[in-house]
């Protein structure tokens, strides 16, 4: 097969469209934010072409000069097992190797098989898990959201994921540069009694060559610990 990996182009759309058309039950994400990623001012936006045709895509954001997110990773249901995914994470690591990145993460549901292997491949590091719950609105006002002010009292109430994440990664001496064999070190998910609740496992996995900065804010700290897809 065929296979040629670059960068995305406005004239893409209507094939990165297509290819995502069923993913999600028509509900994908990528629709809504073609537009702004293929300025690629957040990073780069890679499609994966076969024949002319569009079969998946990924995208790199950058977190910080050393850290970056993989998110947007597509496969057309068509195309699948014929190695495209893990060709555009191969391709997304050579890029942030070559730039100078040391911390890669991305996120993925406790159900996706393929990319967990794909994970163990590639060497990244499972690091945090997230329940998502849903049960039945009690009646009574709204809650407010939080604004970037509160922040601070956010952290106290909760802890700072940050220093959750530094200390995981030094109780276990895991220091390696960017392209070294890493291990997985599996973590279960917590658990609560949540009453009606929906149980899906959200896992936050990385690659890492050097230890996080603190001073992130806090929706920074929030998506590097896979807490947002």
């Amino acid at each position: 097969m065929d296979l040629v990996i670059r960068r995305a182009r406005r004239s893409d759309k209507r094939g990165v469209l297509a290819a995502v058309r069923t993913i999600w039950g028509g509900q994908d994400r990528i629709p809504d934010v073609f537009d702004s990623w293929v300025t690629h001012r957040t990073g780069p936006f890679f499609v994966a072409e076969s024949g002319g045709r569009i079969v998946g895509m990924g995208k790199l954001t950058v977190v910080s000069p050393t850290e970056a997110w993989l998110e947007g990773g597509r496969v057309a249901p068509r195309w699948r097992r014929k190695g495209i995914a893990t060709a555009l994470i191969a391709h997304r690591i050579a890029y942030a190797r070559d730039r100078g990145f040391r911390v890669l993460r991305f996120s993925t549901a406790s159900d996706n098989t393929p990319i967990h292997r794909a994970a163990r491949h590639f060497g990244f590091t499972r690091v945090g898990a997230l329940s998502r719950r849903e049960a039945t609105a009690r009646p009574g006002q709204l809650p407010v959201r939080a604004t970037p002010a509160q922040e601070r009292a956010v952290l106290q109430r909760v802890g700072d994921p940050r220093r959750s994440l530094r200390k995981d990664v030094d109780d276990r001496g895991d220091r390696w540069p960017c392209g070294a064999a890493h291990r997985i070190a599996p973590r279960s998910p917590r658990r609560g009694p949540t009453s009606g609740a929906r149980r899906r496992v959200l896992l936050c996995v990385e690659r890492r060559g050097s230890p996080c900065r603190s001073g992130r804010r806090l929706h920074k700290a929030l998506v590097g610990r896979g807490l947002s897809l």
